[in-house]
C-alpha cells in the first residue's frame, strides 16, 4: 500500500469483498430435476456464504433464464436469484439484491433456451446501486458517463454499446455503479463473459496425419473487437475520476470470465496460451489484471495436471494498493455429486478509507 493511501484507511471498516464466478449454467432452463436444482443451490448458498465469506459484490456469469421463452420476449432469471437469495440469508442473515439486464430469448449466446447472461449480487448491508435507473423500453440502456458534477453513470445498470454488431449473439458486458455505505466510495464495475476460442478442423494437404482442431480465427477477431469497446469505456472512466482527482474514492474494476488464457497447464507441463491479445487490449486501459499477480499460479479451470486460468480481475492503480487478500477456492476438482461450476471463483478484499476522509475528497471536487 503506498504512504498516500495507507494513512487513510480504516482500522474499524471491514475490507469490502468483490468476487466473479461462472456458475455454468445455473438455473432451471439447464437443471434436469427440482432437486438437482435446489441441491445444486444449496451448495452453492454454503459455498458464497462461508467459503467466500459473503462478498458484498459478487458478479455471476451464465445465469440462466427462469424458464423457457418465446421469440422476441426477456428472458428474466429473477426467479432463479431470488432462490438462491433467499438460501444465501437462511443460511447466513446477509440480504442479497440482484441486478441484470435480461436478454432476448436466443439473441446472447450459450445453449439454445437458457438465455445465459451476466449478473450482480450485492449485500445491502454494505453496499447500494448508485442512482439506480430503471430498464429503457428497449431494454438495452448503453452505458454513458455523466461527470458534469459527479461521476455516475446515466443509466444504472448499463451494458457497453449492446447494439454495436461485434456483439450480435454474443453476451454483452454488464456495467454497474456501487456506493460503500459505510464510506461513500464509488465502485464502476464492468462483469463480462467473453466468447470461447471457438474451433475448425484443419487438415495438412501434404501430410496423411488425421485432422486436428485449431482456435477460430474469425471469432478471435470478434473477441478482440469486443474487448476494444470495453478497454475504450474502462479509460474514459479512469480519465474522468482522474480529471476530478477523485482517484483514492472513485474505483474501476472489470472482472469475469474473459475465455482467455494467460496460463496454461497440460499433464503438469506449462505451455504458451494460444493468445493473451485480450488480456493486453485490457491492459492498454490503465488497469492492471491483480489476479495475475496475485493468484499466478491459482487456476480457474480444470485440475492439478490439466489447467487454464481464464478468470480475470482488474482494478484501477489505487484501488490495487488497497488489495488486503486475494483467494480463488478450489471447486473444480469435487466430484460430480459435490459439483459447483466449472470454474473457480475469484475473491479480493480491499481496505476501506475513513468514511469521514472519503466524503471529504469527494467533497473537494
Amino acid at each position: 500500500m503506498d504512504k498516500n493511501s495507507a494513512h487513510l484507511v480504516s482500522a474499524h471498516i471491514p475490507p469490502l469483498r468483490i468476487a466473479t464466478w461462472n456458475v455454468d449454467n445455473l438455473g432451471d432452463a439447464i437443471e434436469s430435476t427440482m432437486q438437482q436444482r435446489d441441491e445444486r443451490i444449496h451448495r452453492l448458498t454454503q459455498a458464497i456464504g462461508h467459503d467466500l465469506h459473503a462478498p458484498h459484490i459478487l458478479a455471476l456469469q451464465e445465469i440462466c433464464g427462469d424458464k423457457k421463452y418465446e421469440t422476441g420476449q426477456r428472458a428474466l432469471a429473477t426467479e432463479n436469484m431470488q432462490r438462491l437469495i433467499e438460501a444465501i440469508q437462511l443460511a447466513t442473515g446477509y440480504v442479497y439484491a440482484y441486478i441484470e439486464i435480461p436478454p432476448l430469448n436466443n439473441q446472447d449466446g450459450g445453449v439454445p433456451n437458457t438465455n445465459i447472461r451476466n449478473g450482480y449480487l450485492y449485500r445491502t448491508d454494505r453496499v447500494a446501486l448508485t442512482a439506480p435507473t430503471t430498464m429503457q423500453n428497449d431494454g438495452m440502456p448503453k452505458v454513458a458517463i455523466d461527470s458534469a458534477e459527479s461521476i455516475r453513470l446515466h443509466a444504472n445498470p448499463a451494458l457497453i454499446d449492446p447494439t454495436n454488431p461485434v456483439f450480435e449473439g454474443f453476451r454483452k458486458p454488464l456495467v454497474a455503479q456501487f456506493t460503500d455505505k459505510q464510506t461513500g466510495e464509488q465502485y464502476y464495475l464492468t462483469n463480462l463473459h467473453l466468447p470461447s476460442n471457438g474451433r475448425i478442423r484443419t487438415t495438412n494437404e501434404n501430410s496423411d496425419a488425421p485432422q486436428a482442431w485449431q482456435p477460430d480465427p474469425l471469432r478471435m477477431k470478434t473477441r478482440n473487437e469486443q474487448t476494444m469497446l470495453i478497454r475504450d469505456f474502462q479509460q474514459e472512466l479512469l480519465t474522468a475520476i482522474n480529471a476530478k482527482g477523485l482517484a483514492q474514492t472513485h474505483h474501476v474494476v472489470c472482472l469475469g470470465d474473459f475465455n482467455t488464457a494467460s496460463r496454461v497447464v497440460i499433464n503438469g507441463v506449462e505451455e504458451p496460451p494460444a493468445s493473451t491479445e485480450v488480456l493486453e487490449i485490457i491492459g492498454q486501459s490503465g488497469l492492471i489484471n491483480v489476479a495475475d499477480e496475485r493468484l499466478k499460479h491459482a487456476y480457474s479451470v480444470g485440475d492439478a495436471s490439466k489447467n487454464l486460468t481464464l478468470d480475470h480481475v482488474y482494478v484501477s492503480p489505487a484501488l490495487r494498493e488497497r488489495i488486503t487478500t486475494a483467494e480463488r477456492p478450489m471447486y473444480t476438482q469435487l466430484p460430480k455429486k459435490g459439483y459447483l461450476s466449472d470454474h473457480n471463483p475469484t475473491v479480493f478484499s480491499f481496505a476501506a478509507l475513513e468514511k469521514a476522509q472519503a466524503l471529504a475528497n469527494s467533497a473537494e471536487r
